[in-house]
């Protein structure tokens, strides 16, 4: 009797395990199809970002104005929870796009740049993301999906934008900056801006990078390091009065804390910040 219960059931169950594997479902379709089928909805923390996207233009909820995974996640959460209101997405752009006409007072990534942005990410290829994120000392071993690289290099970006306001200059890095870019970094007063002015040439400039290079890892976010050719921009070499290479300037405030002439160790460099972080 028991034999023939076993018999009857793999019958019943046989035309959906015939037609599941004959269309090579993945694991992932295949919990995705569980939750179709169910009564109730997927676990949002689950779901992919386009599973995300779907569900929300499905319920007529807009979402142009949110980049990133995190916020379509919460957004999806206050949609099933009726605390968002439903609106036809193109009502929604619209206004996105007014709100974010550019102004005098507008950030360095306003909304329809982070649109077009992740956009222009999200059309590359996985190789062309991991060259972006290995120019950008962005480490992707744990990477599992393509959102994560875009994800990655979208949070870097916008960590850069918050810190240099030319877009050139990285925490914890020292970056070769022209003197229109230096026009710009001086524009802003958030850290302090530790300056090299040197010559390709200079036997003493060159000792000195590497230490500049441990300087700005230790400094980080507290302050900005950058360095200035001296050949390719006498003007500003003039405008600061050096007579001697390298010299090592420390802006803030627009006015030189402190000046240093001759090759300085880490240490020294760093000495030189610590009082204006």
């Amino acid at each position: 009797m028991r034999t023939m219960k076993v018999y009857i059931i793999a019958l019943f169950l046989l035309p959906s395990v015939v037609a599941f594997s004959s269309m090579g479902f993945s694991r992932r379709t295949y919990r995705t199809w569980l939750a179709s089928s169910s009564s109730s909805p997927p676990e949002i923390g689950t779901m992919r970002l386009r599973e995300i996207q779907n569900e929300l233009k499905t319920m007529g909820v807009p979402y142009s104005d949110c980049f990133d995974k995190e916020s379509l996640t919460i957004r999806l959460r206050e949609a099933r929870e009726g605390k968002f209101g439903t609106k036809p997405e193109s009502s929604s752009t619209e206004t996105t796009q007014a709100r974010t006409t550019p102004t005098a007072s507008t950030p360095p990534i306003d909304l329809e740049s982070a649109s077009k942005i992740l956009q222009d990410l999200r059309s590359k290829s996985i190789k062309e993301l991991k060259i972006e994120c290995s120019s950008r000392s962005l480490r992707y071993a744990t990477f599992l999906e393509k959102e994560d690289f875009v994800q990655a290099i979208w949070n870097d970006m916008k960590n850069v934008a918050s810190f240099s306001v030319s877009g050139v200059l990285r925490p914890g890095f020292v970056a070769d900056i022209t003197g229109t870019q230096l026009d710009e970094e001086l524009t802003s007063d958030t850290t302090p801006l530790l300056l090299d002015i040197y010559a390709t040439w200079c036997g003493p400039c060159k000792m000195m990078a590497p230490e500049l290079e441990k300087a700005a890892s230790e400094l980080g976010s507290r302050c900005r390091v950058a360095k200035l050719d001296s050949d390719k921009h006498p003007q500003w070499a003039a405008r600061y009065k050096v007579e001697g290479l390298p010299t090592i300037l420390l802006l803030h405030k627009g006015q030189i804390q402190a000046r240093v002439e001759g090759a300085c160790m880490k240490d020294k460099l760093v000495d030189l910040a610590k009082p204006h972080l």
